[in-house]
């Protein structure tokens, strides 16, 4: 019976993929010449692609057809059915028939009827939010480290690229051009959308070039040449007007040494600020050989530029002009630096309010704007997606009998979005704390309930006692009779609680997640004292594991994951004699389990997908002590209805 469970799985999971319809032979036959013997069902696929458009495939003896809806209305359904199923008709029956009575059109009512409540009820996608395209985005040039307000550019011909996975905007790509250089910018990390601080918090991520700019290239090139213009000059003015305040401070006697000091202590007070805006409440005037300055509150001083900052701008632009004059070439010795823009600046964020929404994460989706599609809406996931459940067998349990991982075994998992936001690793690199290899990372980002079930069968249901052999201080031997916490975590029938993610790593280029979990679960195990007693006895017990995980994604239909589980595990009762094996002696327990996890998972559809994993737990004490498990199994949403509806 356990070996044919696996072909039971593959079986299930071959017609789980989407909502199917199989159609009444009566329809199929008034396509049909009358000498013509049907050669089987004709199913049709109805699935709503990322596009928003209804597609609706035929498939009948091996030929398959396709057409898309959009909108999905009665006389363009009816139309395109006729005339696609007639066309795979005419290929196997070399001929057909274009029916047009009444009966006909009431069965293709009838399948149109069937396919739109299905598509506008169980897989209907509340709207979550709405999002636009801004105008005018300014580029800024980043230096140091830094943002450089002082050089900024606008981006033109704008196309944003978004992806939205797990309460995240996973990928963010902005295509456009500065004067008549293309640039393209992206993100080094997820952007978390699931809450309205999250929306927020837009204004502090920032996208950035691949290509590298020198300042003069960012300057000479993509500043519109009317706002250099204006900008020169406007520092020039201040330039003549504080060289003639300085070199008359100079000469003037000891009696305005009071006002000096004022110049002075400005000059102490430079900050690293270009904003020439600031400067306007800085006033210095010369009248009767006297220095006036307007007064500055000690709370404007942190936020003002100063003197000699402004010297250094001058200094930039007399220098920048000098190169115009000699070449228009750049210097070679010249650091290079990206452009950035900020993600609030893009795009404009609007959530939708729901009675029933504290999370507003957006299903997963791409969204295209541009100029000819300034905005679009977005989705929540469709409640039949609101729990995912695995089912999966013990690969090695099927080849030996009194393996108890053989069986059927029952997850049910729901995934809740705790702080979906996320920040560069910068820092953390320079502290020696996180892996250079990472550029993101989030903290108590989510929290997985869990539920397991387990060990269905009655056969080897409940674990007998081990027993011990052994020879006392006295030279006699003896035997004991006494149960592993490695053995009753493996005869544990069922678990529930969840993981909390402690913090999150990523990086996007080599497509590497890292994760470090940690959570609680009950459960239970069922034990015999021997092989004739009738009912077992079930204890409880309690898990708290801490686990570091690696995922690899080459794409999101395949993933490949590894990963090490330290664990915590007590049993609620004291009156069984619970020990443990080192060095061939009987010890007290080990209450810390290790476990090493190997697998991939493999997406094949929209409503679930396979994975194969290894398992092995071990006492952290003693590696010899242990077992092992090879799960094959498949996830499906355990509200949505799946495989095929066949009707009359």
């Amino acid at each position: 019976m356990k070996k044919l469970l696996p072909l039971i799985c593959l079986f299930y999971a071959s017609f789980s993929f989407s909502q199917q319809h199989v159609l009444p032979e009566r329809l199929v036959k008034a396509f049909c010449p009358e000498d013509y013997t049907i050669a089987g069902d004709v199913t049709v696929k109805s699935e709503l692609d990322k596009d928003d458009f209804y597609e609706i495939t035929l498939d009948y003896d091996g030929e398959q057809k396709s057409f898309k809806l959009k909108p999905l209305t009665f006389p363009n359904f009816k139309a395109k059915f006729k005339r696609v199923f007639g066309e795979i008709i005419k290929a196997k029956a070399n001929g057909n028939i274009i029916p047009s009575d009444s009966l006909v059109d009431n069965h293709i009512a009838l399948l149109f009827s069937q396919i739109v409540t299905y598509q506008n009820s169980e897989e209907e996608r509340p709207e979550v939010a709405k999002i636009y395209l801004k105008e005018n985005i300014p580029v800024y040039y980043y230096k140091s480290g830094a943002v450089d307000k002082n050089f900024e550019a606008e981006l033109t011909e704008v196309q944003v690229e978004i992806s939205f996975f797990g309460g995240f905007i996973e990928k963010m790509q902005v295509n456009g051009k500065i004067g008549n250089t293309p640039v393209t910018f992206n993100n080094k990390y997820s952007i978390g959308i699931s809450s309205t601080k999250n929306i927020q918090q837009l204004n502090e991520y920032r996208l950035f070039t691949g290509e590298r700019f020198t300042e003069t290239e960012f300057n000479q090139k993509m500043i519109p040449a009317s706002k250099k213009i204006a900008f020169s000059n406007e520092l020039k003015e201040s330039k003549d007007e504080l060289l003639k305040a300085i070199n008359q401070y100079t000469v003037v006697n000891d009696k305005y040494k009071e006002k000096k000091a004022q110049i002075d202590s400005l000059i102490a007070l430079k900050k690293t600020t270009k904003d020439l805006d600031v400067y306007k409440d800085l006033e210095v005037k010369i009248e009767n050989n006297q220095i006036s300055l307007k007064q500055i509150e000690v709370a404007q001083k942190e936020s003002l530029g100063i003197l000699e900052v402004k010297k250094m701008q001058f200094n930039d632009i007399e220098k920048n002009e000098k190169k115009d004059t000699v070449s228009q070439e750049t210097n070679p010795s010249e650091d290079e630096e990206s452009l950035m823009i900020y993600v609030s600046d893009v795009i404009r964020y609007v959530k939708k309010v729901d009675v029933n929404a504290n999370d507003i994460s957006p299903v997963p989706q791409l969204v295209i704007l541009d100029q000819n599609q300034k905005e679009t809406k977005l989705y929540r996931e469709e409640s039949s997606k609101l729990f995912e459940a695995v089912v999966f067998t013990d690969f090695l349990g099927v080849f030996d009998e009194e393996n108890p991982n053989g069986i059927i075994q029952t997850e049910v998992t729901k995934r809740f979005n705790l702080n979906t936001k996320r920040g560069d690793t910068k820092w953390y690199h320079k502290l020696f704390i996180i892996p250079m290899f990472f550029e993101g990372i989030g903290f108590l980002q989510y929290f997985d309930a869990q539920f397991q079930f387990s060990k269905i069968e009655k056969s080897n249901k409940f674990l007998l006692p081990s027993v011990y052999n052994g020879i006392d201080g006295s030279g006699n031997p003896f035997s004991e009779n006494y149960y592993s916490p490695l053995s009753l975590y493996q005869y544990r029938n069922y678990s529930i609680g969840g993981n909390l993610t402690l913090f999150f790593l990523e990086n996007q280029n080599a497509k590497i997640n890292g994760t470090l979990d940690t959570g609680f679960l009950f459960g239970r195990s069922g034990i015999k004292e021997n092989v004739d007693q009738e009912d077992g006895d079930f204890l409880n017990n309690l898990e708290i594991p801490i686990e570091f995980k690696l995922q690899i994604l080459p794409e999101k239909r395949f993933s490949f994951f590894m990963s090490d589980r330290l664990s915590w595990f007590e049993i609620f009762d004291s009156n069984i004699n619970l020990k443990s094996i080192e060095d061939n002696k009987l010890v007290s327990k080990n209450r810390f389990l290790n476990t090493f996890n190997v697998g991939m998972n493999l997406d094949i559809s929209s409503s679930g997908k396979l994975f194969l994993r290894y398992k092995l737990i071990h006492e952290l004490d003693n590696i010899n002590t242990n077992f092992s498990q090879l799960q094959f199994g498949y996830s499906f949403y355990l509200l949505q209805k799946n495989g095929l509806k066949k009707k009359d």
